[in-house]
């Protein structure tokens, strides 16, 4: 799917972070990575962060308000509703504002393959181990069949839509539909940053960019 031809969501549900990152707010960092080659950009926000996602939303990117609880699954009802004519979908998330642009080319490929849900991991690289009631070390996982999953996610917009009517996200609605996982390498950078720590680091990243 050549990036022209879909559409990109970031909801921003209430509650979202709108913390400096380096400077500028983490819409601003996703929008600068993700929003190039889009035909259509839509920002779904609470009604109450309305005014600094407009501050952060360049020419051509529609911010859209959502009243009530503005949870992600009532952002993206509301964002589908803006791209019901696009045939694929980019969902991005605020939290991940470092995810490098390559992420994106690689999610956008897989999408082109004709899957119908795409999505970015990264191979577990610490030892897990499972515990009993008493927290007590039982045994080693085997990582090799472990993966993280990241942002941006690629998909249909008929399986975005289905998983909202099902109140439920993307991955976990295909998990329960029998609907195929494609993966796509991720990106460390693709972390979420939700502590101070978290910021921290990012800001360090992005100075050795």
């Amino acid at each position: 799917m050549p990036g022209h031809e879909g559409s990109l969501l970031i909801p921003v549900p209430s509650g979202s972070p709108f913390g400096l990152v380096s400077g500028r707010p983490p819409l601003a960092h996703c929008l600068e990575a993700m929003a190039r080659g889009f035909a259509t950009v839509v920002v779904p926000v609470a009604r109450t962060q309305a005014a600094e996602a407009r501050a952060c939303a360049p020419d051509g990117v529609e911010v859209v308000e959502v009243d009530g609880p503005a949870t992600r699954v009532d952002c993206l009802r509301a964002g589908l509703k803006s791209i019901a004519d696009a045939d694929h979908v980019v969902v991005h998330e605020l939290l991940r504002p470092l995810t490098p642009r390559a992420v994106l080319d690689r999610v956008l490929t897989a999408l082109a393959a004709d899957n119908e849900l795409v999505v970015p991991t990264l191979v577990v690289v610490d030892s897990v181990k499972s515990v009993d009631d008493n927290g007590s070390v039982v045994a080693t996982v085997d990582r090799s069949t472990l993966r993280s999953i990241q942002f941006p996610r690629g998909m249909t917009t008929s399986v975005l839509r289905r998983a909202v009517d099902a109140g439920t996200d993307e991955v976990v609605h295909a998990l329960t539909t029998g609907i195929a996982i494609t993966m796509v390498d991720g990106d460390p950078h693709g972390l979420e940053i939700r502590a101070p720590r978290d910021t921290a680091l990012a800001e360090a990243i992005l100075a050795n960019l």
